[in-house]
């Protein structure tokens, strides 16, 4: 798209009930996307050859996945004939790409938005809570019992990681919808691309030899805090206090890295899970409801 769309779009893309955001909310992503090497000629927009009616800013991750940024249909005055055409297109041009996934994050209260994104084939995955909690100082964690090990990232130990990780989508809670939608391996590069990847950052835990557990941090893009990508456990060590070790070896990373923040984002209907999260001092945030859609077989 040229150049003098760009604001515009933008503040399509970030307006919230019925109305455009500000010029300086747009500037502000203008930086984030400069700052995660986004491009924003890749924006699509809709015109009635003198309007801007609706934009969409796709961003291609690794783990052949890509995300949606769209215009609120709040914004469209009832009529979503644009919308409906360019959810269409751009999703046909990344299946064309072999892209596997696009996903929306919505509002849940953006219910027409949700609705229409529903008709083009996206499905609702899960809601989404955003917890954060601030962290001055973390005590180390206590050792772990003698049958336990825990290793970090490395080529020799990225089979285990993918095993330890298919092991705790078993009976799990978390997005159990996700559940075999993608290759172990893209899952892996989605997980890496999620913040700043340090195989440091990456920890194993070994119930002997076999993989039982995994905790996958971050440094956020802006290198503000710490995210806490994934963490997983097998059915067969559930129970036994291994979330509450794997919490607090996030603490500690966090203060090893000099940072102040953990931030995650945990499925609503994760009760222990939100449980372990609670006790650790994390707070809620916001709500997203996350939409998927398939694009393996888009023509």
């Amino acid at each position: 798209m040229q150049s003098p769309e760009v604001l515009p779009a933008l503040q399509l893309i970030l307006g919230t009930n019925g109305r455009l955001a500000d010029q300086d909310h747009a500037m502000e992503l203008v930086k984030v996307t400069a700052q995660r090497g986004i491009n924003l000629s890749d924006i699509w927009v809709c015109t009635d050859r003198s309007h801007l009616l609706w934009a969409a800013l796709p961003v291609v991750s690794p783990g052949r996945t890509v995300l949606f940024f769209g215009t609120s249909a709040t914004l469209l005055n009832g009529d979503l004939s644009a919308m409906d055409a360019g959810i269409e297109a751009v999703s046909r041009h990344y299946a064309k790409k072999d892209i596997q996934l696009a996903q929306m994050l919505l509002d849940p209260g953006d219910t027409r938005t949700v609705d229409t994104y529903l008709r083009h084939d996206f499905k609702l995955m899960a809601e989404l809570v955003y917890l954060e909690r601030s962290i001055r100082r973390a005590k180390p964690p206590a050792p772990l019992p003698g049958e336990f090990r825990m290793l970090n990232y490395s080529d020799a130990t990225h089979n285990a990681f993918a095993a330890a990780v298919l092991a705790s989508y078993e009976q799990s809670l978390d997005c159990p919808a996700m559940n075999g939608v993608r290759d172990i391996e893209d899952v892996l590069a989605g997980h890496k691309a999620a913040g700043l990847f340090d195989p440091d950052d990456w920890f194993l835990l070994l119930h002997g030899s076999d993989p039982v557990a995994v905790l996958l941090l971050g440094v956020t893009h802006q290198a503000d805090g710490m995210e806490l990508v994934y963490l997983g456990l097998s059915p067969k060590v559930r129970g036994y206090g291994l979330g509450n070790y794997l919490m607090q070896v996030a603490e500690a990373r966090v203060t090893q890295h000099k940072l102040s923040k953990l931030s995650l984002a945990v499925d609503a209907k994760n009760t222990p899970a939100l449980k372990l999260y609670y006790k650790h001092g994390m707070k809620q945030m916001t709500r997203k409801l996350a939409l998927m859609r398939s694009l393996k077989t888009a023509p």
